[in-house]
C-alpha cells in the first residue's frame, strides 16, 4: 500500500487545465516553465511509486517538453495524452481517504505515548498495528490486537501484586488480578500486603481502569467468531490507553535477557 499525496495531484489537475487550454491563453515565463516542471516532477515519482507506470511516462515526457521551452501546441497534445493514461490507470486503483484523527492514528510511532512505548516495549507492535486497524476501521482486528497489549499489561500488574502462575503463555486473565486486588482491598488496612500499602493510591487506580476495559469489553472471554464494530473498538482502544499509560508510571518490563 502506498500513500497517496491529494496535493501533489490538485497541483497537476491545475497544471493540466493551464495547459488544456486553447494555445493563445497558454504563455509561460522561464519561472513559471520551472514551476510547472517541478510540480510534473512531483507527480512523477509519485506515480512510479504507485505503480502506475504509463502515466509517469507521459509525464516525464511532458516535462521535458515543457522545460525544453516546447511550443504551446506541443503542450497541449502531451498534456492530453498524459489526462488519457492518469484516467485509464486510475480506474484500476482504490484511494482511501482518512480524517486527520485518522492519520495521525495511522502514522503515529507511538499510539499509547511515549511512556507506555518506553514501560512496555514487547507491546508497541501490537499497539501501532490496533491504532492502524483504529484508523481503517478494521474493528475486530484492532481489538485482537488490543488482547495482546492488554495481556502485557496484565502481566506486568500481576507480577507486581504477586499473583501466582501468572505467564504469558497461560493467557493471563483480569478476573485473576481483579481477584487478587479484592482480597487485598478486604483486608484491613494493616493487614495489608506491604507493596499494596505502600503504593495503595496506584494499585486502587490500576484496579478502577482494569474493571474499566471489563466494561468496555462487556465480556472476559474472547471468541474468535466475536465481531467488533468500530464504536465498541473505539471504547476498548480508549480504556486499553487509559490503563497501560497508568500502569507506565510504576512499572516497567524488565529488559530482555540477550
Amino acid at each position: 500500500m502506498n500513500r497517496f499525496k491529494a496535493a501533489d495531484w490538485l497541483k497537476l489537475a491545475h497544471a493540466l487545465d493551464v495547459l488544456g487550454r486553447p494555445n493563445s491563453a497558454i504563455s509561460f515565463s522561464a519561472a513559471q516553465r520551472t514551476q510547472f516542471a517541478d510540480i510534473l516532477a512531483q507527480y512523477q515519482q509519485q506515480a512510479e511509486v504507485m505503480g502506475l507506470n504509463a502515466s509517469a511516462t507521459s509525464t516525464r515526457r511532458l516535462r521535458e517538453k515543457v522545460s525544453a521551452g516546447s511550443p504551446p501546441p506541443d503542450l497541449k497534445l502531451a498534456a492530453a495524452e498524459l489526462q488519457g493514461r492518469i484516467d485509464d490507470e486510475m480506474e484500476a486503483a482504490l484511494c482511501l481517504s482518512l480524517s486527520p484523527r485518522e492519520k495521525d492514528l495511522y502514522g503515529h510511532a507511538a499510539p499509547f505515548g511515549n511512556e507506555v512505548a518506553d514501560a512496555f516495549p514487547s507491546a508497541a507492535y501490537d499497539i501501532e498495528e490496533a491504532a492502524k486497524c483504529l484508523a481503517l476501521e478494521r474493528a475486530t482486528a484492532c481489538v485482537f490486537h488490543l488482547v495482546r497489549v492488554l495481556e502485557v499489561g496484565l502481566h506486568e500488574l500481576g507480577a507486581a501484586l504477586g499473583v501466582p502462575d501468572l505467564e504469558m503463555q497461560a493467557n493471563p486473565t483480569w478476573e485473576a488480578v481483579l481477584a487478587k486486588c479484592d482480597k487485598e482491598l478486604a483486608k484491613p488496612a494493616k493487614s495489608r500486603d506491604p507493596k499494596w500499602e505502600s503504593q495503595a493510591e496506584f494499585f486502587a487506580e490500576a484496579v478502577a481502569q482494569l474493571r474499566a476495559v471489563k466494561v468496555a469489553w462487556r465480556n472476559p472471554t474472547m471468541h474468535v467468531d466475536r465481531v467488533y464494530d468500530p464504536s465498541r473498538a473505539e471504547d476498548i482502544w480508549g480504556s486499553v490507553r487509559a490503563y497501560m499509560r497508568h500502569l507506565a508510571t510504576k512499572l516497567h518490563e524488565e529488559p530482555q535477557s540477550s
